[in-house]
């Protein structure tokens, strides 16, 4: 008897979810069996409408579809936000009527995060926790309860030193605030994505660093953390003088990099500008001692998408040769990147100079940040069985608002 074909070692998960029928009463599938897409095909969550019954929804509507924003790849925990434009009554001031809801792919199982929201520091708008582009999501230690999580929200005025850290623990259902002290405010920190690593949070901002902090210490204040990403004049071509790279504009800088954990380790590729005249090189570095007193960024290789164009690999997919989308790195290779052009998502190996692979996808644009390179955390075969809805610390015993 043949035995079946092993589910694929990782995924790549699209950032948009879509809401469907599912079997079973599960509140959400993720593919993972051996029927699953294989890289650089695209998986896609799908969503259970009875999910979102609870969160002042009615009719669904495409620019309602919910999205992935932030994951503990570890712990097998993804964070879901859904806009809800059918909000009755309207949002007050900004508040964009959203609604964030944890997965946990193990257990099946999903739990609403309810909705706090808290006065600027200047005391005339509301922040709103759910629509914030600061949420990051992360497993609680299991000293303070395993199973819970924590969603942690890091707030600021563009250009201050001073900010506040309000974070959401599943284990006592409340929200705690601290005020945190930014590093670097000449920065001018604007954020991407949050990643969870080493019982930390680190946000994300690709056009300079990253800042880190542990959430569950129980400090009332703190002072974040911060690693300087590489200076992009280092890896771009410096004869360009388009507007973007003379005025090293922000986000056109984030949109061709591509920062992410690959074996513990932050990778960061970065694509030189579409408007050079020479082709585009991708440039891979590594961080090493993040923590340190001294971070550093060692060079892994280059890469001119010259070689790709005329390798035979290539030009037996009839692919133009134009800049392409930097979509994403292999979750254990860094030698593996994932490019999008034309409707379509390649894969080439940086150290061979051949494409490997390419398939159309589906979705409605491809930016750096569109696709998530999942690895299934361990004890996570059955994606399909049913789960319940429900509701982290060393900071959940301390003192926490209502």
């Amino acid at each position: 008897m043949a035995h079946p074909s092993p589910p694929p070692s990782w995924l790549i998960l699209s950032a948009e979810a879509r809401v469907s029928s599912v079997p079973d009463d599960a509140p959400f599938i993720l593919p993972h069996d051996a029927d699953a897409p294989l890289p650089p095909r695209i998986s896609v969550l799908t969503l259970s409408p009875r999910l979102f019954h609870g969160d002042g929804g009615q009719t669904y509507h495409d620019h309602d579809d919910p999205s992935i924003i932030a994951v503990d790849p570890s712990s097998g925990l993804l964070l879901l936000r859904r806009f809800n434009s059918n909000a009755s009554p309207p949002p007050p001031l900004f508040r964009a009527g959203a609604a964030c809801f944890a997965l946990d792919v193990r257990a099946i199982t999903a739990s609403q995060v309810p909705e706090q929201s808290h006065p600027s520091h200047d005391g005339n708008e509301y922040h709103d926790f759910h629509s914030s582009d600061h949420l990051g999501l992360i497993a609680a230690p299991r000293d303070l309860g395993g199973g819970h999580y924590t969603v942690a929200d890091l707030w600021f005025e563009s250009g201050g030193h001073e900010g506040t850290l309000t974070c959401f623990f599943s284990g006592t259902g409340k929200y705690l605030e601290k005020d945190v002290e930014i590093p670097r405010p000449d920065c001018n920190w604007s954020f991407n994505i949050v990643v969870s690593h080493r019982g930390k949070l680190w946000w994300v901002d690709k056009a300079n660093g990253l800042l880190y902090c542990d959430p569950f210490l129980a400090h009332p204040d703190m002072t974040m953390d911060y690693v300087l990403l590489p200076n992009p004049k280092d890896d771009d071509d410096r004869s360009c003088s388009c507007h973007g790279c003379s005025r090293r504009d922000k986000d056109e800088i984030a949109s061709r990099r591509r920062v992410q954990l690959i074996n513990a380790k932050f990778r960061c590729a970065h694509i030189t500008c579409p408007n050079a005249a020479a082709a585009p090189t991708v440039t891979m570095r590594t961080l090493s001692h993040p923590e340190s007193t001294n971070p550093r960024w060692g060079l892994d290789y280059k890469l001119c998408l010259a070689d790709i164009w005329d390798s035979n690999s290539y030009k037996a997919r009839e692919l133009p040769r134009h800049h392409p989308v930097l979509a994403l790195i292999h979750p254990t290779n860094p030698d593996i990147l994932y490019f999008g052009l034309d409707g379509r998502l390649f894969s080439v190996d940086a150290r061979r100079k051949e494409l490997l692979d390419c398939q159309p996808h589906q979705l409605s644009s491809l930016r750096s940040d569109s696709l998530i390179a999942w690895v299934p955390p361990p004890q996570s075969a059955g994606f399909h069985k049913k789960g319940s809805t429900g509701n982290g610390s060393r900071e959940e015993s301390a003192t926490a608002p209502a």
